[in-house]
C-alpha cells in the first residue's frame, strides 16, 4: 500500500505583498518591463535551452518582454543558447535570491513558467500560485499533481507547446487573472499542518495493523 502525502506551501508565499516592497525590489533587480519569471536551479533537466528558445519567438512579437531566471548561473550551453536565439539583452540572471525578494518576484512576474523534464514535487510552481501569479509549467512527473486545471500544462518537450501557452495568457490579461486566482485557492490546499496529520495517521496505521 502506497500512501502518497504532498509538501505543503509556505505560507509566507500566500501573505499579501506591500505595494512599496514590490515597487523596492523592481528597482533594485532593475525590473522596469513586463517579464517572465522562471526559478529553478540551473540544470539540463530544468530544460530551460527549450525556454530561451520560446522567449526567442516570442520576442518577435513582444519588444518590451523580458525573461527573468532566478537560481544560479548559466552553464556555457545556456549562454550559447541566449546569443544563438538573439535574447542575451533580455534574459536576466538573478542568481539565488533572498526569500522575500523571490517572494517579490513572483507577485511582479506577468507569468511564471516552469518546463522542467521531471520533478519529484514541484515546488516553484505552488510558490508562484501561492502568490496569485499565473502558471505555465510542464505536463511531465508529479508537476500536474500540485497545478492540476489551476494552470496551463504543456509537453516540455515541444517549443511550439511552450510558446502558445505563454503567448495565450500575455494576450489575455481577463484568463491571467482567472488563473492567477484558481491558483492561490489551489495553493491553500497545500497545508503543512495536514501533511503533518497525514503522515502521523501512516505512522498510527503501521504502528496499530
Amino acid at each position: 500500500k502506497i500512501e502518497v502525502i504532498p509538501h505543503g506551501c509556505d505560507p509566507y508565499f500566500l501573505e499579501t505583498v506591500d505595494g512599496r516592497e514590490l515597487s523596492n525590489v523592481a528597482k533594485k533587480y532593475s525590473l522596469a518591463r513586463p517579464f517572465l519569471l522562471s526559478v529553478a536551479n540551473i540544470k539540463p533537466h530544468k530544460n530551460l535551452k527549450r525556454l530561451l528558445e520560446s522567449f526567442g519567438q516570442l520576442r518577435r512579437d513582444y519588444d518590451d518582454l523580458d525573461l527573468v531566471i532566478a537560481g544560479g548561473d548559466f552553464y556555457p550551453e545556456l549562454q550559447a543558447a541566449c546569443e544563438s536565439y538573439g535574447v542575451k539583452d533580455r534574459v536576466r540572471q538573478l542568481g539565488f535570491l533572498k526569500k522575500k525578494d523571490l517572494r517579490a518576484l513572483y507577485n511582479l512576474a506577468r507569468i511564471f513558467v516552469f518546463p522542467s523534464l521531471y520533478e519529484g514535487s514541484g515546488l516553484p510552481p505552488l510558490e508562484a500560485m501561492a502568490c496569485g501569479t499565473p502558471v505555465v509549467a510542464s505536463s511531465n512527473s508529479a508537476i500536474p499533481e500540485v497545478v492540476g486545471h489551476n494552470g496551463l500544462l504543456v509537453n516540455p518537450y515541444r517549443v511550439d507547446a511552450i510558446t502558445e501557452a505563454i503567448r495565450s495568457l500575455l494576450e489575455d490579461s481577463s484568463f491571467r487573472n482567472k488563473l492567477g486566482a484558481q491558483g492561490k485557492i489551489r495553493a491553500q490546499e497545500f497545508d503543512w499542518n495536514e501533511s503533518a496529520r497525514r503522515v502521523l495517521d501512516v505512522y498510527r496505521e503501521v504502528v496499530t495493523s
